[in-house]
C-alpha cells in the first residue's frame, strides 16, 4: 500500500505503520521487557502512556519481577527517578532520545517515564516543551500539540525542551521579550534535542517566569539567548537490540470496532484522520462549530444536540474548564461517529430531525439563556473550586464522586466525556428550569438514544484509535479534567435529593470494570 506525503508527515507521534502492520518497531514508541535481552513480549509506551506515572505499580499490574530493558523505537522521552513525573534535580532527571536504541535500567531514574515530543514532528513542526517545574516536572505544554492559548494554565515556565531546528520568541506577562536560539539551529537537515533544566539559569535577573505568548521564528525580534545544552537526536550510549526485531505484538492485529475504520485496506481513512491532526496541530479551537466535520453537511443536523450540551457544559463550568478541551472532544467524537455511524447510516434517528429531536433541541438552547440569566457560573464555580482544592492530591470519595460517574479507565475516553457532558447538561438544565418540566427525562431519552447507544461498540473497545490519544488530548491532563467533571455533575446531583445519574447504555455498563 502506498500512502501519500500529507499522510506520512502528519501523523505525528506514530508512524502511520503501526496502525495495520503487526510489527513492533514500526511504531514511535517506547517498550519495556522484564528479560534484559528484550526476549520477552514486554509492553508499550502507547498503549499504557496514561500510566506512566507510576513505572513501580504499572510493572506490578503487568505482573513483571523487574525491568530488564528498556527500549526506545521512536521518539523523546523523558527519565524521572519518582513517580509523577518528578525530579528533585537535575541528576534525577535523563532525557533519552533515538531511533532502535535499547538501555539498561541501572543507567536510568525510573520513577515515571513521559513521552516529550518526536523527529517525525520535529522535521515538519519544530517543537519547543514548556514546563511548570524545574528538571521538566509539574505541568506541560508542547507547542507543538496543543496552541499556546493554553498556556494560561501554566503559572510559571520553569524548564525547557526543544526537539528540532528553530528559533523560538517569548513574551512575558511582563512585556519582556526573548529569542530562544538553540545552538545549533542553522543544522536544518538534523533534528536536535535541547534541554534547559532551570529558566533561571538563561534568563536576566528577576525575568518574569509567567509566559504570554510563544511562537516559533524570532520575526519580532527580542534579546537573543543561545541554549547550548544539546545534543543529536541519534547520539547517546544506548545500542541496538541484539536480538534483532522483537516478536509481534499481541495487540498488533486489532482493528477496533467500526466497520473498517483504519482497515489496512482503506487509505482514505488514514488520509481523513490525518487531516483532523493536522488541524489539531495547528489550531486553538476558537473556529466557529462545524468548521471541518461533519464531512457530509447533510448529516449536520445530528450534532445540533451535542453542539448545544457542550454549550451548556462550557457556559456553566467556565470559571474551571477550558472551552479547548470541549472542542477538542467534539470535533473528534463527530469524526469517528461519522465515520462508524452515520455513514453506515446506523444513526438514530435515521430518516432526519424528528419533531421530538427538535424540541429537545430547542429546549437546550433556552436552557443556556437561563443558565446566563441565574449567572449559574458564577455561583457554582466557587463550589467547585473549593471542591478541587479541598480534596487536591486525594482520590474523591463517594459524597464527592459517585460511583454512578466515576470514569471507567477501561472504557474510550472520549465517550466517558460525552456521556458526563450530557448527564451535567441534564442535571444543570433540570436546575434552572426550576423542576418544572420534563426536560431531564426528554433530554436524557433523546441524547442516549442519538449520541450514546449508537456508538456503544466504539465505547467498549476503541482499536487502534487509542493509540493516537496521546497526539489528541496533548496538553491536556485528561484524566484529571474527566474526574473533575464528574466531580462537578455529582455535585449538582446532590443538590436534588433522590435524582439519580444517567447510567451508561446497557451494552456498555456491563463492561465496567470495577477501579483497582
Amino acid at each position: 500500500m502506498l500512502f501519500n506525503s500529507l499522510l506520512i508527515s502528519t501523523l505525528l507521534l506514530i508512524s502511520i505503520g503501526s496502525i495495520h502492520s503487526k510489527r513492533k518497531w514500526e511504531q514511535t514508541n517506547l517498550w519495556i521487557y522484564e528479560q534484559p535481552d528484550g526476549s520477552d513480549d514486554g509492553f508499550s509506551y502507547f498503549e499504557n502512556f496514561d500510566e506512566f506515572d507510576n513505572l513501580e505499580l504499572l510493572v506490578k499490574k503487568h505482573g513483571m519481577s523487574q525491568v530488564g530493558q528498556i527500549c526506545i523505537l521512536e521518539g523523546v522521552f523523558v527519565f524521572y527517578a519518582q513517580p509523577d513525573f518528578w525530579a528533585d534535580s537535575a541528576d534525577e532527571v535523563r532525557v533519552l532520545s533515538g531511533h532502535y536504541k535499547c538501555q539498561y535500567p541501572g543507567e536510568l531514574p525510573i520513577g515515571s517515564i513521559h513521552h516529550a515530543g518526536n523527529k517525525f514532528i520535529s522535521l515538519e513542526f519544530p517543537q519547543i516543551v514548556l514546563y511548570e517545574g524545574t528538571n521538566f516536572g509539574g505541568h506541560r505544554l508542547n507547542y507543538a500539540t496543543a496552541s499556546t492559548s493554553f498556556i494560561k494554565w501554566l503559572d510559571e515556565i520553569n524548564s525547557l525542551i526543544f526537539i528540532g531546528p528553530s528559533k523560538w520568541m517569548v513574551e512575558t506577562q511582563s512585556g519582556e521579550t526573548f529569542c530562544l536560539v538553540p545552538f545549533n539551529v542553522e543544522k536544518l537537515h538534523e533534528t536536535q534535542v535541547c534541554l534547559v533544566h532551570d529558566t533561571t539559569s538563561i534568563f536576566p535577573n528577576g525575568t518574569d517566569l509567567r509566559f504570554k505568548m510563544v511562537e516559533k521564528d524570532c520575526e519580532g525580534g527580542g534579546t537573543e539567548i543561545k541554549i547550548e545544552n544539546c545534543f543529536d537526536y541519534l547520539t547517546g550510549e544506548v545500542q541496538k537490540p541484539a536480538i534483532g526485531e522483537p516478536a509481534p505484538s499481541g495487540n498488533g492485529t486489532t482493528t477496533g470496532s467500526g466497520d473498517g475504520l483504519f482497515s489496512s485496506e482503506n487509505c482514505e481513512d488514514y488520509e481523513e484522520l490525518a487531516h483532523l491532526l493536522r488541524w489539531r496541530l495547528t489550531h486553538n479551537f476558537e473556529n466557529p462549530y462545524q468548521y471541518i466535520l461533519p464531512k457530509n453537511k447533510s448529516q449536520t443536523w445530528r450534532t445540533e444536540l451535542l453542539d448545544a450540551s457542550f454549550e451548556v457544559t462550557a457556559s456553566t463550568l467556565a470559571p474551571v474548564l477550558d472551552e479547548g478541551i470541549l472542542l477538542i472532544m467534539r470535533e473528534f467524537y463527530i469524526y469517528f461517529a461519522e465515520k462508524m455511524v452515520w455513514s453506515q447510516g446506523k444513526g438514530w434517528p435515521e430518516a432526519g430531525r424528528t419533531f421530538e429531536t427538535s424540541l429537545v433541541v430547542d429546549e437546550t438552547h433556552l436552557c443556556v439563556e437561563k443558565l446566563q440569566e441565574k449567572s449559574m457560573d458564577k455561583e457554582r464555580g466557587p463550589v467547585f473550586l473549593t471542591i478541587l482544592e479541598h480534596l487536591e492530591g486525594q482520590e474523591f470519595p463517594e459524597e464527592f464522586l459517585s460511583s454512578k460517574l466515576r470514569p471507567a479507565s477501561n472504557l474510550d475516553p472520549l465517550m466517558e466525556f460525552v456521556w458526563l457532558v450530557i448527564n451535567f447538561t441534564a442535571i444543570a438544565c433540570h436546575i434552572a428550569q426550576d423542576f418544572v418540566t420534563n426536560f431531564w427525562i426528554d433530554y436524557t431519552t433523546v441524547a442516549s438514544d442519538m449520541l450514546l447507544v449508537p456508538m456503544s461498540e466504539f465505547w467498549i473497545n476503541n482499536g487502534m484509535v487509542k493509540q493516537y490519544y496521546p497526539v489528541i488530548f496533548a496538553g491536556f491532563p485528561y484524566k484529571k479534567i474527566l474526574e473533575e467533571v464528574a466531580v462537578f455533575t455529582t455535585e449538582m446531583y446532590n443538590q436534588i435529593k433522590g435524582f439519580q445519574a444517567m447510567p451508561r447504555p446497557d451494552a456498555v455498563q456491563s463492561h465496567v470494570q470495577a477501579p483497582k
